[in-house]
């Protein structure tokens, strides 16, 4: 495979806030990363023993924008995903058997131990590129929530979800994974599995509906925005009534029909601010509405923009707004999706 993938690099290891893009066709991308990086003892102190291992060079998977250092509001893009391995469960999955059925479904992928790695309990890291980037503002957690437990069932990891640090790091898209450097040579392994990348598209992620339980987990890491509702106060209506599949109708969108979800009832439809999008064509100006009983319906675009519900009031106004909504007699409350 000869796409162009980039990553972020910390020459500095943990104390290195400042990223450094590395962009290579993926086979030599994978050749850099293959390269084990030098252990240093000496680092190693009463006063910091694992001296040694915060020093050692590290990645992101996520690119940040220039000038800036590594915090989720800095992001710019992802082009790969960062699976780490850390086997913190009494069953164990093996590296071996990750990168057999991430061949199985003919992706390309690259694979290594990890510092903490042990013959007696293997840890292990695997970056998987995606064939386009996805680019959202990373301050809205549940889009990057959303998109990596599209990436797990695509993948199908759940099975060894146990196995694997979702909240700590593939959920964080920030996170920071040192590279390979062991005390031990003998427990230094790396291996790069030939494939394509992984292919997703916004209509695939509009249509996901993660399990009962995986929803759960989702809504208690990404409490709803409890915050400054004064934006809506001029409306003077229900919003938990809206229609907003009829508004946007009434703008002369296009919004498909009903599906019913676990978690609700979803729409596709044409996203308003469509000219922004960095990629042109009809799917690439689908957006997202869902509606769960008693709630504010949700909207929800996956490029760059990333409009929600309160861009939609504020774009449309109080006066259209109230032919699709019954009056607000109570002061505005409630909380956005």
């Amino acid at each position: 495979m000869q796409q162009e993938v980039s990553i972020s690099l910390f020459l500095n290891g943990a104390m290195d806030r400042i990223p450094r893009r590395l962009s290579l066709p993926w086979d030599l991308l994978c050749m850099e990363l293959a390269q084990p990086r030098p252990y240093h003892p000496e680092l190693n102190t009463p006063e910091h023993p694992d001296g040694a291992k915060l020093a050692t060079q590290a990645i992101s998977q996520a690119c940040y924008k220039d000038g800036t250092t590594r915090k989720l509001e800095n992001i710019e893009f992802v082009q790969s995903i960062l699976l780490d391995f850390d086997n913190k469960t009494t069953n164990p999955v093996s590296m071996i058997t990750i990168g057999q059925h991430l061949q199985s479904l003919g992706l390309t992928a690259f694979t290594y131990r990890t510092y903490s790695t042990s013959p007696t309990l293997e840890k292990f890291r695997v970056l998987v590129p995606l064939k386009d980037r996805f680019e959202t503002y990373f301050d809205n957690k549940r889009n990057w929530d959303l998109f990596t437990e599209w990436v797990l069932d695509r993948l199908g990891l759940n099975q060894w979800r146990e196995c694997i640090d979702i909240q700590g790091h593939l959920k964080n898209a920030a996170s920071m994974a040192f590279l390979q450097c062991c005390p031990d040579p003998v427990n230094l392994q790396c291996y790069f599995i030939p494939g394509e990348p992984l292919i997703w598209s916004v209509e695939e992620l509009n249509q996901f509906t993660p399990s009962p339980t995986i929803q759960k987990e989702m809504d208690e890491s990404c409490p709803k925005d409890r915050g400054d509702l004064s934006w809506a106060t001029p409306f003077q209506i229900d919003f938990k009534t809206l229609d907003l599949p009829a508004l946007l109708r009434s703008q002369g969108l296009w919004v498909g029909h009903p599906k019913e979800t676990l978690t609700g009832i979803k729409w596709e439809c044409e996203c308003p601010w469509s000219d922004e999008h960095t990629k042109k064509g009809h799917r690439q100006n689908i957006a997202g509405i869902i509606k769960q009983q008693g709630k504010w319906p949700g909207f929800n675009c996956f490029h760059s923009h990333s409009k929600s519900i309160k861009d939609i009031a504020l774009l449309y106004g109080p006066e259209i707004l109230a032919s699709f909504a019954r009056p607000n007699e109570k002061k505005v409350a409630g909380s956005l999706l």
